[in-house]
């Protein structure tokens, strides 16, 4: 009688299991998951947001919540593992653009150069090529489309072109201290592009589809040659510094105002009067304005 009752009872057990609101909910593995990542038990969390991208493979914030906890789980226990990078990658693909900052501020402590890598499969997100004597961008960084950073500046490049080719997901671009003269309106694909270093190259002009790069964040120009800025520069919102400084510039355009969410705008060494300088800071006045009066 009492195997019989314990036969009966498992069907009962899993069915009522298969019908608990975590089995098949992944907002509730989500919302557990991001309860147990709070409570800094990361191993758990990842479990749950795991499950909960399982059933619902478009979840942007369960891939970023995950992304966050394998990074934590990482220094807790001593060892960085870049690899929560494609979590945030994923959260991206699926619209969820928080992702972007923390790729950034996360995904970048570990740089390779690129005669380094060992395997042309190797998952690389952060290469640095600073100070080599590269005189042109190769085709090599296009064999890791997961790269998210890369450091070109203090070299000899004067074309930009290749560097948009395949890889869609580089939040962070240097190519500072360079002989650019133009930059190509292909860069305009770099969709997710958070932060832009283009400082002390001879850039005279700036292709209007830069202002497409909603999420830019960072935009580093001084030092070049550059007398005015795109049509539609209201358009990047996202814009938290935008440096000027040692260019051309004796006028912005008006539209540069409704740049609201600008934290520092770099103007030192404009030909820029007075006048505009102290009506632009009036427009902007949650805006820090550096210039040399």
């Amino acid at each position: 009688m009492k195997i019989f009752i314990k036969v009966a009872i498992i069907p009962i057990i899993l069915t009522l299991f298969a019908f608990h609101p975590l089995n098949n909910d992944p907002q509730s593995f989500l919302e557990r998951g991001v309860e147990q990542f709070n409570n800094e038990n990361y191993l758990e969390a990842i479990s749950s947001f795991t499950m909960a991208v399982s059933i619902q493979d478009d979840l942007g914030s369960a891939y970023y919540h995950r992304g966050l906890a394998k990074s934590q789980l990482g220094k807790k226990m001593g060892y960085y593992n870049p690899n929560f990078c494609l979590d945030f990658i994923a959260a991206i693909d699926n619209e969820y653009y928080d992702a972007i900052e923390a790729a950034y501020t996360l995904g970048r402590n570990e740089a390779v150069r690129i005669d380094h890598i060992n395997s042309p499969n190797e998952e690389i997100y952060n290469i640095d090529m600073s100070n080599q004597g590269v005189a042109s961008i190769s085709q090599q960084y296009h064999q890791y489309p997961h790269l998210i950073a890369l450091n070109l500046s203090h070299n000899n490049i004067s074309e930009l072109e290749n560097i948009t080719g395949n890889n869609s997901y580089l939040l962070s671009l240097d190519i500072g201290h360079n002989e650019l003269r133009h930059i190509p309106s292909s860069i305009q694909n770099c969709t997710y592009l958070y932060d832009l270093n283009l400082s002390h190259n001879n850039i005279k002009s700036l292709p209007d589809q830069i202002t497409t790069l909603s999420h830019l964040a960072y935009l580093n120009l001084r030092g070049n040659r550059l007398h005015s800025l795109p049509k539609n520069i209201q358009q990047l919102k996202s814009l938290k510094v935008l440096d000027l400084s040692l260019n051309q510039f004796k006028k912005l355009p008006k539209d540069i105002s409704q740049l609201k969410g600008l934290d520092v705008l770099v103007l030192s060494g404009n030909p820029i009067s007075k006048s505009d300088i102290k009506k632009l800071k009036l427009e902007l006045h949650d805006t820090q304005i550096i210039f040399d009066m």
